[in-house]
């Protein structure tokens, strides 16, 4: 999908959003798709349309609201929070030094993911070796976020500190989320450029 002004093609990129939209939201313009079954036309149709141009065949995006609130739902999952690469090392040392305090319902979960039967007597170093993988470390941060954030957040307040990332392809601040970072660190040194 994409927009024109001027009857003419202008798009530098496609947004997600614009699988749920018939109309740009900044600009208020109707979105045009470029429908094709062969994958050679549609590469030539996006170079066209990144190009500025028409494709030979185009038409005015028309809504399909099943497909649509499918995608929106998807679109608009947010993680519960995002840690900054720098807070790894402190996120882990953190993890085990509560290992032994993990529940029964935590351990649960991490055996089925990982197809092995954990429970605190016997496990602490396969846990702590499972940890070491970020699948681990998500279901371990979504579960304290959403069952012991006073623990959780007893941990942000003392190691890390809330920031900006910003995360757009062609332009840094199109797209920017909040995340945790080390406190400290220094974001001037860092590639993924926090405020």
């Amino acid at each position: 999908m994409y927009f024109r002004t001027n009857l003419q093609a202008w798009c530098g990129f496609f947004k997600g959003e614009w699988q749920v939209k018939n109309v740009c939201k900044q600009h208020n313009i109707p979105l045009f798709k470029a429908p094709s079954k062969a994958r050679k036309i549609t590469i030539k149709n996006i170079m066209l349309i990144l190009s500025g141009r028409d494709p030979n065949e185009f038409e005015k995006v028309e809504l399909d609201d099943e497909k649509s609130e499918r995608i929106s739902s998807y679109l608009n999952v947010e993680p519960i929070l995002n840690l900054a690469p720098c807070l790894k090392d402190a996120f882990l040392e953190w993890l085990d030094s509560i290992i032994e305090y993990f529940p029964n319902s935590l351990l649960q979960k991490i055996s089925i993911y990982s197809n092995k039967e954990i429970n605190k007597i016997d496990n602490t170093p396969l846990l702590r070796y499972l940890l070491k993988n970020s699948k681990y470390q998500r279901i371990v941060l979504e579960y304290f976020a959403n069952n012991s954030f006073k623990l959780l957040d007893d941990f942000l307040s003392n190691r890390a500190k809330k920031v900006i990332m910003y995360n757009g392809v062609f332009h840094k601040k199109n797209l920017a989320g909040e995340a945790y970072m080390l406190a400290s660190s220094d974001c001037q040194r860092c590639s993924m450029r926090c405020n």
